[in-house]
């Protein structure tokens, strides 16, 4: 005769899902094909005509909607500015007079921002 204990355990793996009637299916979500961000926006905190060693902050947007994750920060010229990514946004440090390219890509939405840095 087997064990009473084993009994108990066979009998407890083998008990079924009781339907309570709480569990519901799914809704049906109409997912658009892409999201779409024309134009995607570089938005900052700093001078509006920054000088040279003057700092922004800055993010991207997409329909007035802070764009979140991992980033691809870059200045063209690469002489223009010093972008520090270390903290809670990025930085630049302007650090040449004339005129740049701030770019910024989070995940596929790219944006730029042309400016003008002065002496």
């Amino acid at each position: 005769m087997p064990h009473p204990m084993i009994l108990a355990l066979l009998l407890a793996a083998c008990e079924t899902t009781v339907d309570t009637g709480d569990s519901a299916e799914p809704e049906e979500i109409d997912y658009p094909d892409e999201v779409v961000c024309e134009p995607a926006v570089v938005k900052f905190d700093g001078p509006e005509e920054p000088h040279v060693n003057d700092s922004w902050t800055f993010w991207l947007t997409c329909d007035d909607v802070v764009m979140m994750g991992v980033s691809r920060l870059s200045v063209e010229p690469a002489t223009a500015g010093v972008i520090d990514d270390s903290g809670n946004a990025p930085l630049i440090t302007w650090a040449q007079a004339g005129d740049a390219v701030l770019k910024v890509q989070t995940g596929r939405f790219k944006g730029e921002r042309p400016i003008t840095i002065l002496e």
